[in-house]
């Protein structure tokens, strides 16, 4: 089943202690409006339209995040951010090296 979000609401920054996020099988291109949810740890966007990582710099709490099947060409990005509570990075079935 399929859902029909294309961005991720403006309303979780509402969750300070939102812990974990699940939104799987979207059409999110984007990772944004999560900057005040400081306390998230597991952070789930399998199956959306994102290209980039970006914008989470500020989710100091992250352990795991998946972003499996995605349109995901580099993580440029994610290294150049100190994601000193990272544990997991799930990239499966993206097109990174792939040019």
């Amino acid at each position: 089943m399929t859902n029909e979000l294309k961005m991720i609401p403006n309303q979780f920054n509402l969750f300070s202690n939102l812990d974990t996020l699940i939104l799987n099988n979207n059409k999110i291109k984007f990772l944004s409006n999560l900057d005040q949810c400081k306390n998230l740890t597991r952070l789930e966007l399998r199956s959306n339209r994102i290209e980039i990582i970006e914008n989470i710099d500020k989710l100091v709490s992250l352990k795991f995040i998946t972003l499996s099947c995605n349109l995901i060409k580099s993580i440029a990005k994610i290294s150049d951010t100190p994601m000193l509570t990272l544990e997991e990075l799930g990239l499966f079935g993206n097109y990174l090296g792939n040019k």
